[in-house]
């Protein structure tokens, strides 16, 4: 019988990385059912704080995981912790605050730069090179991920104008999580190599606070029932907790260019999930979408040149 190959480090990185984008293309479909029952500012608190407790349960009822803290630099926590608690903020306020649905999906666009942004702050950051076309690989991207994000609708970028110069609040803090998010992944390749992921829960959490606290001056109904307290559990520990944890893992281990470049099927399998979650017919813009963004993410990927693995 020939033997099961061995992974290497870089390959479980990308694995987890895969695992975790997997996780997190359940997001907008199942938190778009929790926040309409719960509220938008209080369902999110609920999730980041039942999220963070059980990675907390998980990672510290371990020494070794205990002490593992304590090897992460302050920078680390200073920064990174910084970076993931405005991420989430941003991103959920800004879903919170648009005007109406067409809105939101126009923030999920917005949103889902930071693929791009991710490769552009490894260059400085990391001290990369990259070729003219990536360019090129970012703009087909784009244009992917606007027509799979768009889940059929009628969206297009001089109607995306138009509808942020109305809610400017909304779309501002939607590219605010996008650089957000960005920063915190090359930041966490720099200041955790070897290590980070253990400090996750405490991020998730402190994330709750704010949302709890930030709760207290937005009032908002809630309709409890089974059916969303078992949604509300799965976006607690499976995107938010999970997905998380996996993703820091990815960073540290695996291969930022190709972690880059596997990010951007994010918003295809996102509306696919929606598509089957919510029952939305699965169009052809969904479709081109998803040639798109391939393309876009093979032409980022080969751009890239003398990466640090």
């Amino acid at each position: 019988m020939p033997k099961m190959p061995v992974l290497t480090k870089e390959q479980y990185g990308n694995i987890y990385a895969l695992l975790a984008i997997l996780f997190w293309s359940s997001t907008f479909a199942v938190g778009r059912t929790v926040t309409e029952q719960l509220g938008t500012i209080r369902s999110t608190a609920y999730m980041y704080l039942i999220g963070g407790l059980f990675g907390m349960i998980l990672f510290y009822t371990r020494a070794e995981k205990r002490a593992a803290l304590f090897n992460l630099s302050s920078r680390f926590y200073i920064y990174c912790g910084f970076f993931f608690i405005l991420f989430s903020f941003s991103l959920y306020s800004s879903i919170g605050f648009a005007l109406n649905r067409t809105q939101m999906v126009e923030v999920g666009l917005i949103n889902y730069l930071w693929p791009s942004l991710t490769i552009i702050f490894a260059i400085p950051l990391h001290k990369l090179k990259a070729r003219w076309w990536i360019v090129l690989g970012m703009l087909l991207a784009t244009y992917g991920i606007s027509l799979s994000a768009n889940r059929g609708a009628s969206l297009n970028f001089a109607e995306l104008i138009v509808h942020a110069q109305q809610n400017l609040f909304s779309y501002g803090l939607a590219f605010l999580a996008a650089i957000s998010w960005a920063l915190y992944s090359n930041l966490t390749k720099l200041y955790a190599p070897n290590g980070g992921d253990q400090a996750i829960p405490i991020f998730v959490f402190l994330a709750g606070i704010t949302f709890l606290c930030f709760s207290v001056f937005v009032p908002e109904r809630s309709i409890w029932d089974l059916h969303v307290l078992t949604e509300l559990v799965f976006l607690a520990l499976v995107p938010t907790c999970f997905a998380y944890i996996f993703w820091s893992r990815a960073l540290q281990h695996g291969n930022l260019v190709i972690i880059s470049a596997l990010s951007y099927a994010t918003p295809l399998l996102a509306s696919i999930f929606s598509c089957l979650y919510l029952s939305i017919e699965f169009t052809q813009d969904i479709f081109f979408g998803a040639i798109a963004v391939i393309l876009g993410s093979v032409i980022c990927s080969k751009s890239v040149v003398n990466h640090k693995k």
